[in-house]
């Protein structure tokens, strides 16, 4: 054994090109630690023949690659579950950005799911760039676009002879109640409770605030009041 000591640049260059063209094996042999493919131009960690520009393979499940900085580690691996990329740091999440910086889309450390924002309040929260950040903790799903007269937008389209309906339950009840518009011939109903038109807090099954036009009979089964 010896020492290998450059003082100045070094150049390594192979007489002619090989799929195994510079490797570094630990002193068991076997798999090499580090493989140069100089006829694919790949490298290999872990793997004799690297089937992409870096591939790196372990023995079994776990962490492959890392990465850190001083703001922390985030680890790269695969295990029963599949691939997964993970914050090594406690309370740190995962975020992509596009070039400018902005833009923004991730999971923050306790789950939830941000796009817009960085400090989602719900499961997951959608917020449009320019607004504010839904403050209410507690919600599943959060949508804003809250900035001057904007809209905030849900869509749920059916079939053109179809319904588009949400519904409302629990996992015991599904569909206890909810509220379907008809494509077909644009009903619009709401089940399972109170009815308000005209205003948002009903008081009773059917609440109307304004005037209203009937083009049949009125009957009444209670007294009028």
């Amino acid at each position: 054994s010896a020492n290998l000591h450059v003082a100045g640049n070094a150049l390594f260059q192979n007489i002619s090109d090989s799929t195994t063209g510079f490797q570094i094996f630990d002193a068991d042999g076997g798999t090499p630690i580090f493989n140069i493919d100089t006829t694919n131009e790949r490298v290999g960690i872990g793997v004799a023949g690297p089937a992409a520009t870096l591939h790196i393979q372990n023995t079994g499940n776990g962490e492959i690659f890392r990465t850190q900085n001083a703001s922390g580690t985030f680890s790269f691996g695969f295990d029963s579950l599949g691939g997964y990329a993970q914050p090594v740091t406690a309370n740190k999440g995962m975020w992509f950005y596009n070039s400018a910086g902005t833009g923004y889309m991730g999971i923050a450390s306790t789950g939830n799911v941000g796009i817009g924002t960085t400090t989602p309040h719900a499961n997951l929260e959608i917020v449009k760039s320019g607004t504010t950040d839904i403050t209410a903790a507690g919600a599943t799903l959060g949508i804003q676009n809250s900035s001057g007269s904007n809209t905030a937008l849900l869509e749920i389209l059916g079939g053109s002879t179809g319904n588009s309906t949400i519904n409302f339950g629990n996992p015991g009840a599904l569909g206890a109640g909810s509220i379907t518009w008809s494509n077909s011939n644009s009903n619009f109903a709401i089940q399972g409770g109170n009815v308000g038109i005209g205003n948002t807090t009903p008081l009773t099954a059917l609440d109307v605030t304004g005037s209203a036009s009937l083009s049949a009979n009125l009957s009444l089964r209670g007294a009028a009041t």
